[in-house]
């Protein structure tokens, strides 16, 4: 694929990730609460925070205590991975306090969709931003 392709495909995904967030407010009768925007925000943070390192930042055999960049970035690209697993452990927590055993459970299961995606979004970005020499 070429490097264009991946950033149309991140899009895309990025773009559903938020159209599923808004089909569930919409065909939802659960009332969407400021909480139930989080999981979504944390996980587009997570995409920008992924997306400030690229993956030829990784190649320096450093210690974790040198003051070296590469360190620097593979820190950096740890927590912003921890972010994104956060929003999903929060949308996957919203789903089973909002759950009101009526059944329709789709608010709770779009915010999980969503941050999975959105998940998906940045790590297709992140790695169709590699060099050719560092696929």
């Amino acid at each position: 694929m070429g490097l264009g392709v991946h950033s149309y495909v991140s899009g895309a995904l990025f773009a559903i990730a938020w159209w599923i967030f808004v089909d569930g407010k919409v065909t939802s009768s659960v009332k969407y609460e400021f909480v139930m925007w989080l999981p979504g925000l944390l996980g587009t943070l997570g995409f920008v925070m992924i997306n400030m390192t690229k993956p030829s930042d990784f190649n320096s055999e450093s210690s974790v205590f040198s003051q070296d960049t590469s360190v620097n970035a593979k820190v950096w690209f740890f927590f912003s991975i921890l972010v994104s697993f956060v929003s999903i452990i929060a949308g996957i927590w919203i789903q089973v306090d909002k759950d009101d055993g009526s059944g329709n459970q789709w608010a709770g299961v779009s915010l999980i969709f969503q941050t999975m995606f959105l998940l998906l979004s940045s790590l297709t970005f992140w790695f169709g931003r590699a060099e050719p020499s560092d696929a």
